[in-house]
């Protein structure tokens, strides 16, 4: 609807970027403060590939510059964006921005994260300015008095409204503190929490089910149904272990097999350390119920390597 279009937003909407950016990256910061990312073991890990390149393992096979990044990871989330909203160090903050993102994604090929942080940063940049560089042609918007958000019924729902929206956003990656155990091995508030880059894992895993009622047994190998990346985000996460269980469940319930008891047999290795059972494999998970906001206690704990 051409009556709907503008060439501006309120003041409002930019800083609720600004704030969802520093929730990320405030977060981000607290998550690296673990003994792991400070001793430089975990950018080791990240790094071996590079490491072994005959041209860039020069670079990235060196202790210093794992520290380096491991350090300058931690400080760059921690102060991005108080530089980036002080005038003084912006222009200075919005290149060691762009200089960070592209390191990171060509370092961690992480997909468009990267690009979509350094797209967010046009929220702090002045309006003027990016108007003058990317639309030289464009008339600049006229502001007046009612280009701000009004003190009426719609101004007060979307100020609450908001707000509730912000505190949510605060509280999922606080969740992950109130589930027991590692949560980079059992995953319980993990998503939406912000730790990024600070873990990595590889595993295998497959079904036996079993028929009670008939004695039958089958073995269901996920490979052979799933692409690779969907079976080894499978492998690593108990919920989507679950989740798979009961569709297996539901699948034979349709054959007429209701009875069927289902055990997820596997191994993870957590930040290259031991393979170990994620899932208990004497559990009966067709049996299990989900409860999201509780630990579940058929995901077995994990043992520190000596």
């Amino acid at each position: 609807m051409p009556l709907l279009k503008k060439l501006s937003c309120q003041q409002w909407v930019i800083w609720i970027f600004i704030a969802q950016v520093a929730i990320v990256y405030f977060f981000a910061a607290i998550s690296k403060l673990s003994a792991d990312w400070f001793s430089g073991k975990f950018i080791a890990i990240q790094f071996s590939r590079l490491s072994a390149h005959p041209i860039m393992g020069i670079l990235y096979g060196q202790k210093w510059f794992q520290l380096l990044v491991c350090y300058g990871g931690f400080f760059f989330d921690l102060l991005i964006v108080p530089l980036l909203l002080w005038k003084k160090t912006r222009p200075y903050a919005f290149l060691l921005s762009c200089l960070f993102h592209v390191f990171n994604s060509f370092t961690f090929r992480i997909g468009i994260f990267p690009y979509l942080s350094i797209a967010l940063n046009l929220f702090f940049l002045d309006p003027g300015k990016v108007r003058r560089f990317f639309f030289k042609h464009k008339i600049p918007p006229v502001h007046n008095e009612n280009n701000h958000l009004h003190k009426s019924l719609y101004g007060k729902i979307v100020i609450y409204g908001l707000g509730i929206y912000l505190l949510i956003q605060v509280i999922l990656p606080l969740r992950a503190w109130f589930f027991p155990g590692n949560v980079f091995w059992t995953e319980e508030g993990y998503r939406m929490s912000w730790k990024m880059m600070l873990r990595s894992k590889s595993g295998k895993v497959h079904f036996k089910i079993i028929d009670p009622d008939s004695g039958k047994i089958w073995n269901i190998d996920p490979s052979k149904i799933f692409t690779p990346s969907q079976v080894m985000w499978m492998a690593i996460s108990p919920d989507i272990i679950w989740q798979y269980a009961q569709r297996i469940k539901n699948e034979f319930a349709k054959r007429g097999f209701v009875h069927v008891e289902i055990y997820a047999i596997g191994s993870v290795s957590l930040n290259r350390g031991p393979y170990r059972p994620l899932v208990n494999p004497a559990v009966n998970l067709a049996d299990v119920e989900w409860h999201p906001f509780t630990h579940s206690d058929w995901i077995m704990p994990y043992q520190e390597s000596d």
